[in-house]
């Protein structure tokens, strides 16, 4: 796909979605969820390494110059990828992937995606960017240890309030799902994530292997599915 530019932007305006995305970035659930719900879409490849975020025509767009940008029919933009996965559920109730208002299972849900979104993505995202927040190999160092030990204290907490079945909620998938698995596979790699949490290991391949999210996620995260590094004991 073409990186973004004014005319993505023009053509986005004609169709039913266009999503602003990267690759193996937080983007990936919310094209999943695109996929899974059937709805017609388009997809503008935005590569956050290169000037491309940093564009004009894209900061006109979002002005925070990041991935996933939603948008609308009517030209309205949503960022964050836990608004993007609740505003589709909204759109497209019948899709069934997000627990409906009143239903027992929403408070557990909400709860959830607010910690994957809240609480275990900013030390992901931390282990990725260990220059902006110390200076030096031997602080990076420390931080990138004690960054990967709360990343694994984050997700054992998570690990013992879930039993699936096969899926996070029961035996039907959900945008909990997705983000889970998303997170976890931007997770870093030391941190063991199938060793530390075999219960959310076995729901994030179980949603993996569903056959609208599969290619999605071959195309995000080609290096990851089945055995990445830190899915393997002895890495």
């Amino acid at each position: 796909m073409p990186p973004f530019s004014k005319s993505l932007l023009e053509a986005g305006r004609r169709a039913i979605y266009t999503l602003y995305h990267d690759l193996g970035s937080t983007s990936a659930a919310p094209q999943a969820m695109l996929a899974m719900i059937g709805a017609p879409h388009r997809l503008a490849r935005v590569p956050l390494y290169t000037p491309a975020h940093r564009t004009p025509a894209y900061l006109a767009v979002n002005p925070l110059g990041t991935v996933p940008t939603l948008v609308l029919p009517d030209g309205e933009t949503v960022t964050e990828s836990a608004a993007i996965l609740l505003l589709l559920s909204e759109r497209h109730p019948e899709a069934g992937l997000v627990p409906a208002p009143g239903s027992p299972e929403r408070p557990r849900f909400l709860r959830w995606l607010a910690y994957l979104s809240a609480t275990v993505y900013p030390p992901t995202r931390r282990y990725y960017h260990l220059a902006d927040h110390v200076a030096g190999a031997v602080a990076q160092a420390e931080l990138r240890r004690t960054t990967v030990a709360e990343q694994v204290r984050l997700w054992v907490a998570m690990e013992a309030a879930f039993d699936p079945a096969p899926y996070l909620l029961g035996d039907r998938p959900s945008a909990l799902d997705l983000a889970m698995a998303m997170i976890a596979r931007l997770s870093a790699p030391e941190a063991g994530f199938a060793v530390a949490c075999p219960k959310l290991a076995a729901a994030r391949d179980a949603i993996e292997a569903h056959p609208e999210v599969a290619p999605v996620w071959r195309e995000n995260f080609p290096d990851s599915a089945p055995d990445f590094a830190g899915d393997r004991a002895d890495a």
